[in-house]
């Protein structure tokens, strides 16, 4: 015997779908009367519209700016619920503000001295003098032409 999945008719549509291709409610615990295909071709075809996609963007962006807010606030109140990345990103980033100090112009950082920078040599540059290099060619002068 083989067991079909729940179906609904989609009020929109009109086409007999399984239950997963609808919404799922949980506050009613029922799911949608329309599909997501449905749904999602009426938001697009709200967004193409000039005025009303112009209000819904602009809905949008107030709407995030006040949730990332919301979000970085969260973050500062409760650090230990960060996730291990996000962790070890936060302590990189206050390590190195920690080793910037402030300079004379407050506009301008300029970095300290790491534990290992004041003991390595500088670095040289360019090619070794004539004396370093050796005389002898890597080819012998009787094979050449």
């Amino acid at each position: 015997m083989i067991v079909q999945p729940p179906e609904k008719t989609c009020q929109r549509c009109g086409i007999l779908q399984p239950l997963t291709r609808f919404t799922f409610r949980k506050a009613e615990q029922t799911y949608r009367g329309t599909c997501k295909d449905c749904r999602a071709a009426e938001s697009r075809a709200r967004r193409r519209d000039p005025e009303l996609g112009q209000i819904i963007r602009e809905r949008e962006e107030v709407r995030n700016r006040t949730r990332r807010e919301d979000i970085k606030r969260w973050h500062r109140e409760h650090p230990e619920n960060l996730r291990p990345g996000r962790q070890r990103r936060q302590a990189r980033r206050q390590a190195q503000r920690a080793a910037l100090k402030p300079s004379p112009d407050p506009y301008t950082y300029q970095p300290l001295l790491g534990p290992f920078q004041a003991v390595l040599p500088p670095k040289k540059r360019g090619r070794p003098p004539k004396s370093d290099r050796g005389s002898a060619s890597p080819v012998p002068s009787s094979s050449r032409p």
